[in-house]
C-alpha cells in the first residue's frame, strides 16, 4: 500500500505539471483540494464504519494523492503573489509546513493505536482549515475563476 501511495504521488506531481498548462493555477488548486476533502470524507467514514480496509485504501489514495500538487501549486501562487523576499516566504512556508505536522503527528495516537477518533479529528481539522484557506484566497487575491 506504500508504495501505491507513492506511485500516485508521483502521478499527482506529474499531472499537475501539466495541467498546470491549461488551467488556472488557482482554479487547479481548488480542484486538488476538493479531492482531498472528498478523500477526508471518504477516509471518516469507513473509520467510523468499520468497514473493508481496500475501501480505507482508496480512500487515503484519494487523501493523499492530491498532496504533491497542492504543495507545488501552493508553493508556486505564493511566489507568484510576493513581489520581495522569495526565499523568505519559500522558507516561511516549509517552515509552516513542518510545524503543524510537527504539532499533529503525535496527537494522532493520543488515545492508543487502536483508536481512530484522534485521527478523524486531525483530518476534519485540516479539512476545515483546508476550506477556510481557500474562502480567504477567493476573497483576498478576488479569484473566482
Amino acid at each position: 500500500m506504500f508504495a501505491g501511495i507513492g506511485i500516485t504521488l508521483i502521478i499527482s506531481s506529474q499531472l499537475t505539471g501539466y495541467l498546470v498548462d491549461f488551467i488556472d493555477s488557482q482554479k487547479l488548486m481548488r480542484v486538488m483540494t476538493m479531492i482531498q476533502i472528498i478523500g477526508v470524507i471518504l477516509v471518516t467514514i469507513v473509520l467510523l464504519n468499520h468497514w473493508n480496509f481496500w475501501i480505507l485504501a482508496i480512500g487515503f489514495i484519494i487523501l493523499i494523492a492530491p498532496v504533491t500538487g497542492v504543495a507545488t501549486l501552493g508553493f508556486t501562487i505564493a511566489m507568484d503573489e510576493s513581489s520581495s523576499g522569495r526565499g523568505s516566504s519559500s522558507s516561511l512556508l516549509g517552515l509552516v509546513q513542518f510545524l503543524f505536522g510537527g504539532i499533529a503527528s503525535p496527537l494522532v495516537g493520543v488515545k492508543g493505536e487502536d483508536n481512530p477518533i484522534p485521527y478523524i479529528i486531525i483530518i476534519i481539522a485540516t479539512a476545515v482549515i483546508l476550506i477556510i484557506l481557500q474562502i480567504y484566497n477567493m476573497k483576498v487575491f478576488k479569484t473566482n475563476r
